[in-house]
């Protein structure tokens, strides 16, 4: 499903770190189509090389990285113990995941929720 004016209002009281994010991307990249899904609570992220990738959690918390590549940390912050090409713990419930990757020359964002959510029409 791709993201409309209607859900990003939506997110944008629900979560405003995730959707500031979201924007920032949007803008950035002048993006038309935003992709999402939702996630089981307890999902594991697999971290790809190449991503960047934020976590907003459901306590007002968030954390972002640039995953460089799988023999090094990178660009990532000291708050995020994770390497490319591993997967996170499970994530709780209510968690927004913005992630972003260049393919084949153009920039795509996808958006992923973990829980059930039920975003307006």
């Amino acid at each position: 499903m791709n993201l409309t004016a209607a859900h990003l209002k939506e997110i944008a009281k629900l979560n405003p770190s995730a959707h500031a994010q979201i924007m920032e991307f949007k803008t950035r990249y002048k993006l038309r189509k935003i992709g999402f899904r939702s996630k089981p609570a307890g999902y594991e992220r697999y971290l790809g090389e190449g991503e960047k990738i934020s976590f907003h959690a459901p306590n007002g918390k968030s954390t972002s990285a640039n995953m460089v590549t799988e023999s090094t940390v990178g660009c990532m912050p000291i708050n995020f113990n994770y390497a490319v090409g591993k997967y996170t713990p499970p994530l709780p419930e209510g968690t927004w995941i913005v992630s972003g990757e260049w393919f084949l020359g153009k920039f795509c964002l996808s958006v992923e929720y973990v829980g059930q959510i039920a975003l307006p029409e």
